[in-house]
């Protein structure tokens, strides 16, 4: 599992980028952005397999 994290305003494209090019490698399940959609509701903890 991956989180991509960066600062809004200046890496959102290079963050979206680095998203498609690893989900593509490691599956759209297991890369996350820290202001993707997906991130929404996620329950993190539970994701990554941490208590």
């Amino acid at each position: 599992m991956l989180f991509i994290n960066f600062r809004v305003g200046d890496g959102q494209d290079k963050a979206a980028w680095l998203d498609a090019a690893l989900s593509g490698v490691l599956g759209p399940d297991q890369v996350f952005r820290s202001s993707g959609p997906s991130m929404s509701g996620t329950n993190t903890r539970r994701s990554c397999g941490t208590r």
